[in-house]
């Protein structure tokens, strides 16, 4: 395992967040980003919206390693804070997609209702 700082866990070089069935209609995608990286407690540069295609954006975190407690459980949060955003729409279909300890966002309750 690669040297990390105490209580952060190695990516493994899987950065990658999908975010599943989530409505973008002009969105400012550096406003998403920016949520993205409050919600895990990194700088804001340190998240990037890649590419959104139908109802799919893939988020790349550009880090190496991240404390896991601040990605689990927080997906719900997530996808209410990022509901608020101008042009953003989840619906209890939105759900996260991700190899490795990103999937932490999985561990959560479904969305009820539409937002």
């Amino acid at each position: 395992m690669r040297n990390c700082d105490v209580g952060e866990f190695d990516l493994l070089q899987k950065t990658e967040l999908k975010i599943q069935q989530i409505a973008l209609r002009g969105a400012n995608l550096n406003d998403v980003a920016a949520v993205v990286a409050e919600m895990i407690g990194i700088e804001r540069d340190e998240v990037v919206v890649t590419d959104v295609f139908n109802d799919t954006m893939r988020i790349d975190i550009l880090r190496k390693s991240l404390d896991i407690y601040s990605l689990i459980g927080k997906g719900k949060r997530l996808l209410l804070k990022l509901a608020q955003l101008p042009g953003v729409g989840v619906s209890a279909e939105t759900s996260f997609c991700s190899e490795g300890m990103l999937g932490g966002f999985r561990l959560i309750a479904p969305m009820q209702g539409k937002h």
